[in-house]
């Protein structure tokens, strides 16, 4: 699911960032979406909480909430050895007018090691910190756009 599919619904939220900033945040995070992406393929959590996660982020799952590192790379050690794959489509992406945080909420499709499959409604909240963005906070429903 790295590029875009030509049937899905694909929308920028105008929040006063000029349109070249608002393209190099999707470019940056859909960088960082490569990188999950690949990280579930090759069962590498700590790649993926390094990469992807501010130190700080704070996760908001269906049962329960993690905050801070050790929480997340905790959550991570118990998912990603169950999934084969996932996907992540892009679906709404916000960029604040001071190009520092923004919001994407995504499509995001699990393939299990068991053969299920599943889809979330994701939320990813994005801050940039010393010029890369990480991100800091997620929740979802079932679901897909």
């Amino acid at each position: 699911m790295s590029a875009a599919n030509a049937d899905s619904k694909t929308v920028d939220i105008k929040g006063g960032a000029s349109d070249k900033a608002l393209q190099a945040f999707k470019q940056a995070i859909r960088k960082k979406y490569d990188l999950k992406e690949r990280a579930f393929k090759e069962n590498d959590v700590m790649g993926l909480v390094d990469g992807f996660y501010a130190k700080n982020a704070l996760l908001v799952e269906e049962k329960k909430v993690v905050n801070g590192y050790e929480q997340v790379v905790k959550m991570y050690e118990e998912l990603v050895p169950g999934a084969k794959s996932v996907g992540i489509q892009s679906n709404y992406t916000y960029l604040s007018k001071e190009g520092s945080v923004g919001y994407d909420y995504t499509t995001f499709h699990v393939s299990l090691v068991d053969g299920n499959e599943f889809d979330l409604k994701l939320l990813f909240i994005w801050e940039k910190i010393n010029g890369e963005w990480f991100c800091i906070s997620d929740m979802y429903i079932p679901g897909k756009f």
